[in-house]
């Protein structure tokens, strides 16, 4: 069954894009120091947490990782900027905020799968905090590499990636149009509130923003899903602290801490939306993943929990845990395979950065 259309260029601009990501990472980083990840490098803390598929998970959703009502699953939970570069979690100017975005990264590992070859028996959930990508597809992305290591200025430790978007609007047709939704895009994550156009008003601390796959994966056979993750009944804090360049690790910590009284579990609910793949327009659905998949379409369909119990994040071996460790959609159960440009270009440009941050 066809799921992709995988364009006859893409192999030679992935492979291009790798080697503009190693150029990316040695210039951000010059010897001595230490290579950090090509994208969310900068983390607000990784917690432990647990994985557990609904005791009443509908029988048609019995797929894959949730095909056994009730299984759980240890957790560790990587929450990011998704910025490429280490900087404020928001940027202030004239008291007012903008920002980012957002990424929570979940890898549950003890699972009972079958061993197909080459699958490992872990899997990776990896989401921002919008329900699409502001970046198209893998043509883009080519663009957007060379933009990043062309604008970076070692002085001020600055990339321009917006550049991008002149770029392909000079070049009309498809490319330009691609790009005009990028730019939308971008504005609505960087804006300060729903009330000025952002997806969601920016959270405190992490924990208290819903986030997306963004791109879509194998529901089983025939069927495709994107997923998402929403906070349950997680209390609304005091503002923000916008001009707290560590805003969002210092507030988590806060909220997370064992010894403060009050403290309960952080819980979110895990929902997918799962479609026919005779429904779907592989073009414009799979192989763009800046295209969104409507709730009023397709509504999320809650399947699982996820509870981070009060506990300790900051220690010195949580934080090297938390630098180590290695998140890709391609760790994945054969049923929940990623599919589309975009997750074809993570698998191998997160592994290829990975073996620069880890030295493999």
């Amino acid at each position: 069954m066809k799921y992709e259309n995988v364009p006859a260029t893409e192999a030679e601009q992935i492979q291009n894009i790798i080697e503009l990501t190693r150029q990316q990472l040695q210039k951000r980083y010059p010897d001595p120091a230490k290579i950090r990840r090509g994208v969310h490098p900068k983390d607000h803390g990784c917690v432990l947490a647990s994985f557990k598929v609904d005791e009443d998970i509908d029988q048609q959703l019995r797929v894959g990782l949730f095909s056994k009502p009730g299984a759980e699953y240890p957790a560790a939970i990587r929450f990011s900027n998704a910025a490429t570069l280490i900087g404020p979690d928001s940027a202030v100017k004239d008291g007012k905020a903008s920002h980012g975005s957002r990424g929570m990264a979940i890898k549950l590992v003890d699972l009972d799968s079958p061993k197909h070859e080459g699958y490992l028996p872990v899997q990776d959930f990896l989401m921002v905090n919008h329900p699409v990508f502001t970046f198209a597809n893998v043509e883009d992305y080519q663009v957007l590499s060379q933009v990043l290591l062309d604008t970076f200025d070692p002085t001020t430790m600055t990339e321009n990636p917006l550049k991008f978007i002149g770029t392909q609007m000079a070049k009309g047709g498809d490319a330009a149009e691609r790009a005009k939704r990028t730019g939308e895009l971008v504005g609505r994550i960087r804006a300060a509130s729903v009330a000025e156009g952002a997806f969601q008003e920016p959270p405190a601390h992490p924990a208290q923003n819903s986030y997306f796959s963004a791109a879509p994966f194998l529901f089983g056979e025939g069927r495709v899903m994107k997923f998402r993750v929403v906070p349950v009944a997680e209390p609304v804090t005091s503002p923000p602290e916008f001009v707290e360049p560590d805003y969002l690790r210092k507030a988590l910590k806060l909220r997370l801490d064992p010894s403060r009284p009050g403290n309960e579990p952080i819980v979110f609910r895990f929902g997918v939306q799962v479609r026919r793949i005779e429904d779907i327009d592989i073009d414009s659905e799979i192989e763009n993943a800046s295209t969104e998949w409507t709730e009023k379409k397709t509504p999320f369909r809650s399947i699982a929990t996820i509870t981070i119990l009060p506990q300790d994040f900051d220690s010195d071996v949580a934080k090297t845990r938390c630098e180590n460790i290695f998140l890709t959609p391609w760790h994945t159960h054969p049923d929940h395979r990623p599919l589309g440009g975009i997750n074809r270009l993570r698998q191998c440009v997160y592994e290829a950065s990975m073996k620069m941050r880890l030295g493999k």
